[in-house]
């Protein structure tokens, strides 16, 4: 009778990682496997000081990290990133869920505020919160918002086209400010208090309005 192996597995939107990071993701891998491989472009490299050593640019912007014991895939990509653990030991889920803590706190949240499912989402509710219960809204404020919703999937697209999967080869406290580190984050957040505030605003219209 042979075990059936498990596939454990986790997607991720865009994230970003500094080579600290990286270095506690192989010393994750390292404590179960003695071969641990790193693969960007057309180049393949034995262990993440090799890279280091001779990878000449100071970002990847696409990384594939495999070992084996168990067999071990992250893959860090333009637009999406994943961890793959095979294994029929059950110990092996502990290395699952620590490479999932390294890479849970560096993925770029918030990204489906930038998706046009939203935006039309936010966009008939309005229209139809507005003209159902006919409750008026002052026209700069009906025109600020709309301009609002028409911005957000062009900003998104922006986002999307700028700032994806990047891995830093520089520690994280030598990123150059907390602004360029956290400017994403803070713009995000800015524009879902803006989404909360306007559906709350339609919430009292529609409460005032009975």
């Amino acid at each position: 009778m042979e075990k059936i192996s498990e596939h454990l597995g986790k997607d991720f939107s865009m994230v970003r990682l500094y080579r600290d990071d990286l270095r506690h993701l192989e010393s994750i891998l390292t404590q179960t496997s003695d071969e641990v491989t790193w693969t960007t472009g057309n180049y393949k490299f034995e262990s993440l000081q090799e890279l280091l050593d001779n990878y000449k640019k100071n970002e990847i912007k696409e990384l594939l990290i495999n070992s084996r014991l168990p067999w071990t895939t992250i893959e860090l990509r333009h637009y999406r990133s994943s961890i793959s653990v095979i294994s029929n030991e059950p110990k092996d889920e502990g290395i699952f869920s620590q490479l999932c803590k390294v890479i849970e706190p560096t993925e770029q949240k918030f990204q489906f505020l930038f998706s046009f499912k939203t935006y039309w989402i936010v966009l008939i509710t309005y229209f139809i919160a507005k003209y159902a219960f006919d409750f008026e809204v002052h026209p700069a404020l009906h025109g600020s918002f709309l301009t609002f919703l028409v911005s957000l999937p062009i900003y998104g697209s922006w986002i999307k086209s700028r700032r994806n999967t990047l891995i830093k080869l520089i520690e994280r406290h030598e990123d150059s400010n907390f602004w360029n580190r956290n400017k994403d984050k803070v713009i995000l957040l800015l524009i879902g208090g803006l989404i909360g505030a306007a559906i709350t605003f339609l919430i009292d219209q529609l409460i005032s309005g009975r």
